[in-house]
């Protein structure tokens, strides 16, 4: 968990008809999205109270409270120094439940690197944890369990993955099928797998789906350390993708964010020693969705601050913000400098949530996930029920590419917007002879292959004549968006090319930059 400590907590939007009964259902008008929700320990009891305020909406309720650790070579469970204690956790499970919420505590791996790897390959202390984790459930009358443990992904390093899968793969039939005699549920969630930029294939969702209620992906923090979108839309329908592939779609629910995170771009000339200027020279920042455009207002007001246009990104269904500090004063020798602070905010606010939630139609799942409970912008939920959102900051415009609010109880997930894609031809350079195949190369993306129904569109490839664009071959992308195309010029001479993907029910159609080719 601790990539997801930079920016706070997970809800989950379920599909839920009889919370003891998941996966019987796809999403339809009698049965719509529910939302469930991660509790951050760190922001009690306000986030309880947001959960059981919209208990209209929740399905259960999962507090972040729990550490795998690692005492006198056993993986014991014990609650988190922040967390409340056991009084305390019993108040808070008993409102969740009476408001109608299951509850699933979450664990997370406070082992050194590699330790909690080591326990779960040992038949003996593989036992051990499956029944501590057991008996923290019971103990202390909870629904289930959410397993959390990052450290395989962000600590143990790629080479300890052959090692660790099977035995993670044993560890969760085996927790599992121990939960499941108790009438128990387990949740797992994971990074994202199958996808060019990232693949943490040593969760191995195919082999652990048999034993799990439902899989939880992690799809954000797709920019960390550098500026860029938090979970850009067309990358979580590669995570999708990949997740229907090998897991019943009914047990996956996808992470969406209801954070953002600001930037330091660059700065220009030297800082003096005046107040604001270490916060405003931090490397990055992370703002809660509720957060962002009180803090955009605030920094507009803010002396010396040229503050950008707030704008909503398309592609990525998100908002960014680019912004400059100016800092003038004393410098440590006592002379006179100044400099300019360039930062980049992206977040994803109440429409980028909408649209992330129709995936869950789109797709079939059980759910989405969403990073924090009270983290979402405001009008987030009423936007959810299909009522009218409630008023937020003035600076938010409505944009035509700002998507619908979804549907609520008794009313169906509207349709998605038109998906954009962008087709990519490879270079095409060099000299061939007459005759000879010429052979074109290049991607969509997202990849084509985003729907369990088969790739949507087709690719095609087009020589510019004097008569206009002429298709000269087609092919359908493979299921990771690339294609291989190939023609026999029947003349000589320079040859322009591109390759269009044809529009189709969902996705509009799209063309690729310009290649061309000499034929001698």
């Amino acid at each position: 968990m601790a990539s997801r400590l930079i920016s706070g907590l997970l809800i989950a939007v379920l599909l839920v008809a009889n919370p003891f009964q998941f996966g019987d259902e796809p999403a339809s008008a009698t049965n719509p999205g529910r939302i469930s929700g991660w509790l951050p320990y760190w922001e009690f009891p306000e986030r309880v109270d947001v959960a059981v305020a919209n208990s209209d909406l929740m399905a259960e309720a999962s507090p972040f409270w729990f550490d795998a650790k690692q005492r006198n070579g056993v993986l014991g469970v014990s609650a988190k120094s922040q967390a409340p204690g056991p009084a305390g956790r019993a108040l808070v499970r008993d409102r969740l439940k009476a408001a109608g919420l299951l509850v699933l505590p979450s664990i997370t791996d406070a082992a050194p690197p590699r330790a909690t790897a080591g326990v779960l390959a040992d038949p003996a202390g593989r036992a051990a944890h499956v029944q501590a984790i057991v008996d923290l459930v019971m103990n202390e009358g909870y629904d289930g369990i959410d397993i959390d443990y990052e450290k395989f992904a962000f600590h143990d390093g790629r080479d300890s993955w052959p090692t660790t899968q099977p035995a993670w793969r044993q560890f969760v039939a085996e927790l599992g099928a121990a939960l499941r005699q108790r009438g128990k549920l387990l949740s797992i969630t994971t990074p994202v797998i199958g996808t060019s930029k990232a693949d943490f294939w040593v969760y191995d969702w195919q082999g652990i789906a048999p034993h799990v209620d439902r899989l939880r992906i992690m799809s954000y923090d797709y920019s960390v350390p550098n500026p860029g979108p938090i979970a850009p839309v067309n990358w979580v329908r590669q995570a999708l993708q990949s997740a229907v592939a090998v897991i019943p779609a009914q047990k996956i629910q996808i992470g969406i964010p209801t954070y953002g995170r600001n930037w330091r771009m660059k700065v220009e000339g030297t800082c003096p020693q005046v107040p604001g200027v270490s916060s405003a020279l931090a490397s990055r920042v992370s703002w809660t969705a509720k957060e962002a455009w009180g803090n955009i207002e605030q920094l507009r007001a803010t002396p010396g601050v040229e503050m950008g246009e707030v704008t909503w990104n398309p592609r990525f269904a998100e908002r960014t913000v680019n912004y400059v500090r100016n800092f003038t004063g004393p410098g440590a020798d006592g002379s006179e400098t100044t400099c300019r602070i360039h930062r980049q905010v992206w977040w994803v606010d109440k429409e980028g949530y909408l649209a992330r939630a129709r995936l869950v139609d789109e797709f079939g799942i059980l759910g989405s996930v969403a990073w924090t409970v009270g983290g979402e912008e405001p009008g987030t939920f009423e936007a959810l029920r299909g009522a009218p959102a409630a008023p937020i900051n003035p600076a938010s415009p409505a944009t035509p590419s700002s998507p619908a609010p979804i549907g609520g109880a008794g009313v169906a997930l509207p349709a998605a917007p038109l998906q954009t894609r962008e087709v990519t031809l490879s270079k095409v350079v060099g000299k061939y002879k007459l005759g000879k195949s010429v052979a074109v190369k290049g991607t969509v993306s997202p990849p084509a292959g985003l729907r369990s129904a088969g790739v949507p569109g087709t690719v095609s490839l087009k020589v510019k004549t004097a008569k206009g664009w002429v298709k000269v071959a087609s092919a359908k992308p493979k299921s990771n968006g690339q294609f291989n195309l190939a023609f026999k010029p029947g003349s000589k001479g320079r040859k322009s090319l591109q390759v269009v993907i044809d529009a189709v029910p969902g996705w509009q159609g799209a063309t690729s930059n310009a290649g061309s080719v000499m034929i001698w």
